[in-house]
């Protein structure tokens, strides 16, 4: 009998010395010096008190505020905004008896990273990179804010193919998206009124404009590319000194790659694909720019291990599914499809 109620009086020690220190709590990949992805909204999570009111406080962002409430089970999770790269900056998760504070945050264009998977020369290496790249140049055309090819620049020549670095912050490299309304006009105007539309709006070959529009949610022109894409040289854009392939796919532009051209079936279908769908972060937007008289059915896949399948018809989103089913909560279904 003894040894059962030490036993039982042990048990309770050890349940009361767990509830004491149920304070907040963060998983060790949020550490010191850790990198967030930059212009997107960041997953947070821990453990503390059942029913308490968080707030989570970033210097990236030291005007806004997140909070959240832990639930029954002693969890909390929250999603954080980022801007753009750049730190050191502090994440602080503050309760009412209780606080924890990550130094050294870096944002940039890693996921989620933890100082103990950087050796101190790489993470010296990666924070002078940051350090070093300067703020994305703006100019004023027309009236309108652009974003010009550089700081500065000479064009030389009457060159009929030519690149669009401005729009780069499209695509590849996504420094503005749907989710950043100001920088997306920016680029929207850059599109209508900062370039040289016949050498950086071409549609063969490598050209990405279709890309471009559909990253810009101009539909009728990500259609207008895609049809012209894929239908070379048959478009109503077409040149007619080129040939139609025997076969559909052997696409042929001759001074720029000669067929196959791979170039311009590639930057055919990615442009198609971000019609259908984008993401940002964690989040998915469906029918960013897809045709309303266009039908499809559709199975893409989309970063996080995640699977969208579905079906449009008649201008709506008939039915889709995404696997894993948590995953749908970070669906936005866009253009009131």
């Amino acid at each position: 009998m003894k040894s059962t109620t030490h036993l039982i009086l042990g048990m309770l020690a050890l349940t009361f010395g767990m509830e004491a220190k149920a304070q907040i709590q963060l998983p060790s990949v949020f550490s010191d010096g850790m990198i967030l992805q930059q212009n997107s909204k960041v997953a947070v999570w821990g453990w503390g008190n059942p029913s308490e009111t968080l707030m989570i406080l970033s210097g990236w962002n030291p005007g806004d505020t997140v909070r959240t409430v832990v639930d029954n089970q002693g969890r909390w999770k929250a999603e954080v905004p980022t801007g753009r790269a750049g730190g050191p900056y502090t994440l602080e998760v503050k309760g009412g008896n209780d606080s924890r504070k990550v130094s050294d945050v870096m944002l940039g264009e890693v996921w989620l990273c933890t100082k103990n998977e950087l050796t101190n020369e790489q993470q010296t290496y990666f924070q002078e990179v940051l350090g070093r790249l300067p703020e994305i140049p703006l100019a004023q055309k027309n009236g309108y804010t652009v974003l010009p090819p550089a700081e500065t620049w000479t064009l030389e020549g009457n060159q009929s193919n030519m690149e669009f670095p401005q729009l780069y912050t499209l695509f590849p490299f996504e420094s503005y998206s749907f989710e950043d309304e100001k920088g997306l006009e920016i680029a929207k105007n850059t599109w209508l009124y900062n370039s040289k539309a016949a050498a950086q709006k071409n549609y063969i070959c490598w050209f990405q404009g279709g890309i471009y529009a559909a990253h810009l949610g101009i539909t009728d022109e990500a259609k207008s590319y895609a049809m012209n894409k894929f239908l070379h040289p048959l478009g109503d854009r077409a040149d007619s000194s080129v040939s139609a392939m025997r076969f559909p796919a052997f696409w042929s532009n001759p001074g720029f790659c000669e067929c196959p051209d791979m170039d311009h079936g590639g930057s055919a279908m990615i442009g198609l694909q971000d019609m259908l769908l984008q993401t940002q972060g964690k989040h998915i937007y469906l029918c960013p720019a897809w045709p309303k008289d266009w039908d499809c059915d559709f199975k893409l896949h989309a970063p996080y291990n995640t699977i969208i399948e579905g079906s449009i018809r008649k201008g709506k989103l008939d039915s889709y599914q995404v696997f894993p089913n948590d995953r749908k909560n970070d669906v936005i279904i866009m253009n009131d499809f």
